[in-house]
């Protein structure tokens, strides 16, 4: 499972601020540049049909997100014995740039984490927490059966301080995801996809790793997890897999339900030996039937309205959570206390701001 974690970027928080300050005010000027074009009633249908030009095109995918999350303990305290709040902003800045128009880019991503409530880990309260830097680069084939289709190499670095901290330098691996449209003969759209990465984890030591402590924001295709310090195996591998369906009864509305599952092979326990009250050695040995696997399920349904094309808003809820439960039984992949999270996105479209900016 890919992760986000805490780094000593944090320190640096202001950075952020400005940049989201920068989005909003990108925002705003385009906003008036909009209405400028459609008066003040809701934006034209003509709208929908116009496509990004010049530098827009080359930058084309480009946002930044900001998301309010909290968890149902919080909002109903009364529905566990020892309710934990927790309430989070999530930033997300994920710049692209096309090397070749609709066909080769790089795409980079920076998240950074605040925890307002969290009583348990007092080290993250109200402490920005820089993640990981994602950086792919993707190419486009050509459509083919109405299929589009994106492969990519994925580089996830240890920017984190858990990542730090864990010895986690750097996770390698391919990724390829399909997406196909269909119109219904009622109206409206209905959009699949599939995704699947896997990734190798190069690390200074196969121990000293993470594991989850609180559930993250993430309205992503590819979840994300908050995670600290415990001094487990570090993953070796994991692979991702994961099945997403929208439909858009109307052009401007989207509801999207996904599924994901996260399996991760930690590194190897090798054998040693010990010294005993006798003083003879006692060797020890890793299990033959310790397969290292590490199931986790992502569960995600959310409903956005594209306000403007540079400007939406969705709300929606997630459950993270082991595949099996504690008794080694299937659990409830909708719902696990502590695991579960409801979430307020802005996402602001950089492309289409610095668009409607460049006319002027």
């Amino acid at each position: 499972m890919t992760r986000l974690k805490s780094s000593g970027l944090a320190a640096q928080p202001s950075l952020w601020w400005l940049a989201a300050g920068f989005a909003l005010l990108l925002g705003a000027r385009a906003q008036a540049q909009e209405t400028s074009l459609s008066g003040f009633s809701a934006p034209k249908d003509e709208l929908a049909e116009e496509k990004l030009t010049g530098w827009a095109k080359r930058f084309e995918g480009s946002s930044l997100i900001f998301e309010q999350s909290t968890t149902p303990d919080t909002l109903f305290p009364g529905s566990q014995l020892s309710p934990i709040p927790s309430y989070q902003w999530w930033l997300s800045l994920r710049p692209r740039f096309y090397f070749i128009p609709d066909t080769l880019s790089l795409r980079v991503r920076i998240d950074e984490t605040l925890e307002w409530l969290n009583a348990v880990d007092t080290t993250l309260l109200r402490e920005p927490t820089f993640g990981d830097t994602w950086v792919d680069l993707a190419y486009n084939p050509p459509e083919v059966w109405g299929i589009l289709s994106t492969f990519s190499l994925r580089s996830i670095w240890g920017t984190s301080i858990a990542a730090i901290s864990a010895g986690d330098v750097v996770d390698i691996g391919p990724r390829v995801s399909l997406v196909r449209d269909f119109r219904l003969k009622r109206g409206g759209e209905v959009e699949l996809s599939v995704a699947s990465y896997g990734l190798y984890h190069f690390v200074t030591s196969n121990t000293g790793g993470t594991q989850t402590s609180y559930g993250c924001t993430s309205t992503d295709f590819d979840p994300i997890d908050c995670s600290q310090n415990t001094g487990q195996a570090n993953p070796q591998v994991s692979l991702v897999t994961a099945g997403n369906i929208r439909y858009n009864p109307i052009r401007r509305l989207s509801i999207d339900v996904s599924y994901s599952l996260l399996n991760t092979w930690a590194y190897g326990i090798t054998g040693g030996t010990i010294a005993t009250q006798t003083g003879a050695p006692l060797e020890l040995t890793a299990s033959p039937t310790d397969t290292r696997l590490r199931d986790f399920g992502w569960f995600l349904a959310s409903v956005d309205y594209e306000v403007r094309r540079w400007f939406s808003v969705g709300v929606g809820y997630y459950c993270l959570r082991p595949t099996l439960d504690p008794d080694s039984q299937y659990g409830n992949p909708f719902y696990s206390p502590g695991n579960t999270r409801i979430f307020l996105t802005t996402t602001f479209n950089l492309d289409w701001a610095y668009q409607y900016l460049a006319r002027r």
